[in-house]
């Protein structure tokens, strides 16, 4: 119409895709086709997921019909993974009510939270720049886990107490799981226990929690596995979230350094890294980086 390019998908209930305008210029549509055709041309891309938010669905679902309509077999293999608006427990961000949280002034925020809840203690401690990479990863964890522990569909209620809290469903939570592991080694590793490790033997693991952290950890990888199949992560997080929980309360109960025997010691010890190890696996899956000390 007019010397615009369009493509009417009225057929497949897809309604009418403007590729250019009457002027030439390209549009949303013009870009991610082009993409597509790079991607699928020269990188031999198979699968390719789109993470766009849910606004834009009948745009992906158009732009895959042409690319179907084009030829590319790839198209049948492509994935719009939407995801819901961030809103406040007030409400949707609004710029004329002043309620929209910009990025810096989020950062700063949560910055001082926490400086103030984990890390003010090691004021003196720690080196100055241990402390700012620390507050750094924690802030990256309080994110992207508080983002990606929800059903990607729907809108996620952003609550910064809530998301840095040291108890329940956090990254800051999992991420001191971890240390604690680390703190156990570094306990043992010091000469600090009662005796030194022997053999593992995993026998002597017969408490009822032991057995079901171990079966925990067993199902790391279909955990894994279902959260792929389905582009949903949250799945992962709250399998890193129980298997914290499960550690955490062997850990009040279990002293590992005070075990009576080399045999005993050195099963606790392998049972904890254990542990240790699938938290920082499920955490650098979501793209949190663990910390040592915390």
């Amino acid at each position: 119409d007019n010397g615009a390019i369009c493509a009417n998908l009225n057929k497949y209930k897809l309604g009418f895709l403007i590729l250019l305008k009457s002027n030439g210029t390209g549009l949303y549509a013009t870009k991610d086709l082009d993409l597509a055709r790079v991607k699928f041309e020269k990188f031999k891309v198979e699968k390719s997921i789109y993470v766009v938010d849910a606004s834009q669905t009948l745009h992906f679902q158009q732009v895959f019909k042409v690319l179907e309509l084009m030829g590319y077999e790839q198209a049948k293999k492509c994935t719009h993974l939407p995801y819901g608006m961030v809103v406040l427990k007030s409400g949707k961000m609004s710029s004329r009510k002043g309620t929209v949280i910009f990025f810096k002034a989020l950062k700063e925020m949560l910055s001082d939270h926490l400086m103030k809840e984990y890390l003010s203690k090691y004021e003196g401690k720690w080196a100055p720049e241990e402390i700012e990479e620390a507050k750094r990863q924690l802030a990256v964890g309080t994110i992207k886990y508080g983002m990606l522990n929800h059903d990607v569909s729907k809108d996620v209620v952003f609550e910064m107490d809530k998301w840095s809290a040291k108890t329940g469903t956090t990254g800051p939570y999992n991420m001191y799981a971890y240390t604690r592991s680390v703190g156990i080694k570094r306990q043992v590793d010091e000469g600090k226990a009662k005796c030194k490790p022997g053999k593992v033997d995993p026998s002597i693991l017969k408490a009822q929690v032991e057995r079901d952290i171990l079966i925990h950890i067993g199902s790391f990888w279909t955990v894994v596995n279902d959260c792929v199949t389905k582009n949903n992560p949250s799945a992962l997080c709250g399998y890193v979230f129980n298997l914290s929980k499960y550690f955490n309360g062997w850990y009040e109960n279990t002293h590992v350094a005070g075990s009576e025997t080399p045999d005993e010691l050195a099963t606790r010890l392998a049972l904890s890294q254990a542990i240790g190890k699938t938290i920082k696996a499920s955490l650098n899956l979501l793209g949190i980086t663990t910390l040592e000390k915390m």
